[in-house]
């Protein structure tokens, strides 16, 4: 401070120590490491600014008034309670709570938070650029969103979007920029300007309810999730061999049989609640009913719809026996259950797609039923020449009774591969890439699920045979990097038409080895790399980068109530919150900063030691001459220019 306000009077000393100080400042800040952009998925494209401003408690999201005319009672439901969601997660959830770090290594830390200027913002302006602003929510909706956010002239932050779904994904890019940096909220990178959109319309995440029986609160929070990630499908394997949790009020023996509990079951009242809760977040729930394998548990409470190889099945010690049970082709009932099913959950999921299946069909459980007779009068009478045909006929008698509810069905790559999946149903490729290339070249629709399976040590080969060179990781947390780098449509060789006809992808969480307690770990820990692979652009492939965001994301789920994951790297995450502490505390150097310190000061050491040394010199020898020392003021002894000598 003396240097900067007396230049001209700085001694050598005074000038040695300012330079070390301003030389070890600049080391300090040199050892960062920044983040590239602190939003998960990482946008289109982007410019950050280097300015922060102040972000008050008493913050306002607002509909301009050209949009309030065009938002309907529904479109302004959905709006306010995602205005006061993320003023929760915003305000609430931070408050009060030490900052994320990545690490106490400077070189590896990522840099302190901007410090904000006296600007305040208080206000987020909503624009619905669309002429339809809120449409129903399906695949292939528009979901692109800007957001700018500016500090001069006057502070101003807005948010435009076509429709609501757009405008939920940018409330979520704000509220990642929102921090709290001990002792206000803050909004950094001023002036920013973010055009984003997703790259694929289908994002989503497969859950298992059937293996183990999930409860409904998992499955709300699984869904808080994906729209944290920008994830818009959450496609829900409800029933399996292992049990049937769906309660079909027209056929109540389903569930009162096939559930593993009376609690155990997802009744109509609470599925509605649970798809509006979704619908709110931008999410949308897609059931799974397993046509025509995977069938054991249908015949639980109607036996005479399955076929009964059990015997077959114990004397060979089949491992999973149950997954090779298939239903019965030639019962006429058979087809019966499954449309009235299939119609009552029509009814209950507004999305237009419904998933039936069609995988892992055991051919051998047919031909030694004690049904075989029964099945193959069914197959001479319908002009059926084998069991691969006979799987195709179940298969297009479902997908025709689903078009005639107005739905499109979605299958597992086996239906295609046998040539039965028509012409607008979803192939779900998820045995090999090869399998999407068949369906997108014979003018199908295609989801990729093939090296996304959050189930498996070994992501990219879950067969165990044929894994792509430089796929494979010993520690499980790198296989996240082996979802991250499985781009849908890269090195596929596919026209752009082609490439149009991929809809996107999904993560899978299969639950023989996943319940309530571990399914955060199972599936949030990782499935992010499948988000932003998704919806980022195929450019954006910066591994490390992306474990700092990954890292963060995780923090802001954990703080507010989403996820109770274990992290993907190491870093500090404190939930609990403290009372206020300064924006920063900078408890960790870079060596050659520390070392610069320590110079610094030791040198004002010296100096402070040196003149004390002076000084008491000259005391000794003003006690000396007490006599003339009485007449000098007392405020004058220690001043050279009142010097008695």
């Amino acid at each position: 401070v003396f240097f900067f306000a007396n230049p001209e009077s700085a001694t050598r000393p005074m000038r040695f120590s300012a330079f070390f100080l301003f030389f070890s400042l600049f080391l300090l800040v040199r050892g960062y490491k920044n983040i590239s952009f602190p939003v998960f998925p990482l946008p289109d494209a982007y410019h950050a600014g280097p300015r922060a401003m102040h972000v008050p408690h008493r913050f306002t999201f607002e509909i301009d008034s050209a949009s309030s005319s065009k938002c309907d009672k529904e479109c302004r439901k959905l709006l306010d309670q995602a205005f006061h969601r993320y003023s929760v997660g915003i305000f609430e959830a931070h408050s009060r709570v030490p900052l994320w770090r990545l690490s106490k290594h400077p070189q590896m830390d990522v840099a302190p938070p901007i410090k904000p200027s006296h600007k305040s913002l208080s206000l987020l302006r909503i624009e619905l650029t669309g002429d339809n602003p809120h449409p129903p929510l399906q695949i292939g909706i528009d979901e692109s969103y800007s957001l700018t956010v500016v500090d001069e002239p006057k502070p101003a932050a807005t948010l435009r979007a076509p429709t609501t779904w757009g405008v939920l994904h940018g409330l979520e890019t704000f509220a990642q920029l929102v921090r709290w940096i001990g002792t206000e909220y803050a909004i950094g990178h001023v002036p920013l300007s973010i055009i984003d959109s997703p790259r694929f319309a289908w994002r989503g995440l497969m859950v298992d309810t059937a293996r183990h029986y999930i409860p409904m609160a998992d499955l709300k929070r699984m869904v808080d999730a994906l729209a944290a990630m920008k994830m818009n499908v959450l496609h829900w394997h409800m029933v399996d061999a292992q049990s049937f949790p769906f309660v079909s009020e027209k056929y109540p023996l389903l569930h009162q049989k096939g559930a593993f509990s009376e609690e155990s079951i997802y009744t109509h009242a609470a599925i509605k609640k649970f798809v509006d809760y979704a619908t709110a977040r931008g999410v949308m729930i897609m059931p799974e009913f397993d046509i025509s394998g995977h069938a054991a548990s249908w015949g639980l409470g109607y036996p005479h719809i399955t076929t009964d190889c059990w015997d077959m099945l114990v004397e060979k010690n089949t491992r999973y026996g149950e997954n090779r049970i298939a239903m019965n082709p030639a019962e006429p009932q058979t087809y019966e259950i499954v449309h009235d099913v299939i119609k009552e959950a029509s009814t209950l999921f507004p999305m237009n797609h419904i998933h039936i299946g069609g995988d892992e069909v055991y051919y051998p459980c047919w031909n030694h039923s004690k049904q075989h007779d029964q099945i193959h009068q069914y197959m001479a009478t319908h002009n059926i020449p084998d069991y691969r045909s006979l799987q195709a006929h179940m298969a297009n008698n479902t997908q025709t009774y689903l078009e005639s509810l107005g739905k499109t069905g979605v299958v597992w790559d086996e239906t295609d591969a046998i040539g039965a999946a028509h012409n607008r149903t979803v192939v779900h490729a998820w045995r090999s890439s090869a399998a999407l290339v068949k369906a997108v070249r014979e003018g199908k629709n295609a989801v990729l699920s093939d090296g996304y399976y959050l189930d498996v040590q070994v992501p990219r080969c879950p067969h165990h045979t044929h894994c792509p060179p430089k796929s494979l990781h010993w520690m499980w947390i790198w296989t996240a990097w082996d979802f991250y780098r499985r781009d849908p449509v890269e090195g596929l060789g596919l026209t752009a038409e082609e490439e149009q006809r991929v809809l996107g992808g999904e993560a899978c969480a299969w639950a023989e080895s996943m319940d309530t307690n571990n399914i955060d770990a199972r599936i949030l820990t990782r499935v992010p790399t499948v988000a932003e692979r998704l919806w980022s652009s195929g450019s954006i492939n910066d591994e490390v980068d992306a474990e700092r965001r990954i890292s963060m994301l995780r923090c802001d789920m954990l703080r507010r109530g989403i996820s109770k994951a274990g992290p993907i790297t190491s870093d500090f995450c404190p939930t609990t919150t403290v009372d206020p502490v300064l924006p920063y505390k900078i408890a960790t150097f870079s060596l050659a900063g520390m070392v610069s310190l320590v110079i610094l000061v030791v040198i004002i050491l010296f100096i402070l030691l040196r003149r004390t040394s002076r000084e008491l010199e000259r005391m000794s020898a003003l006690q000396l001459g007490t006599s003339v020392a009485d007449d000098i003021p007392e405020r004058s002894v220690y001043s050279p220019l009142h010097d008695p000598e």
